[in-house]
């Protein structure tokens, strides 16, 4: 990333990751952050490492595109609906 500001906006993000289980990402700001177009191979290792500083290697990462949103979720956070009925 270019500008630490996107950086400290991203470790925020993946905080809330860390915490909520799941996090969004805009797509202009991947545009914004890493002047691309869309989430790369590149863009994702640096989301992966920067991950890294916030979770570790303990939970895994999963992401979606939905409506010009990344939305990114640890699927531990979550149950399956069988489970509550």
């Amino acid at each position: 990333m270019r500008h630490s500001h996107h950086e400290h906006e991203l470790q925020t993000r993946l905080s809330q990751l860390d915490a909520m289980g799941y996090a969004v990402i805009e797509e202009w700001e991947v545009r914004a952050w890493w002047q691309r177009e869309r989430i790369t191979k590149n863009v994702y290792g640096d989301i992966l490492e920067a991950w890294r500083t916030i979770g570790g290697d303990k939970k895994k990462i999963s992401v979606q595109l939905i409506n010009s949103r990344y939305v990114f979720v640890t699927p531990s956070s979550f149950q399956s609906l069988e489970s509550w009925t």
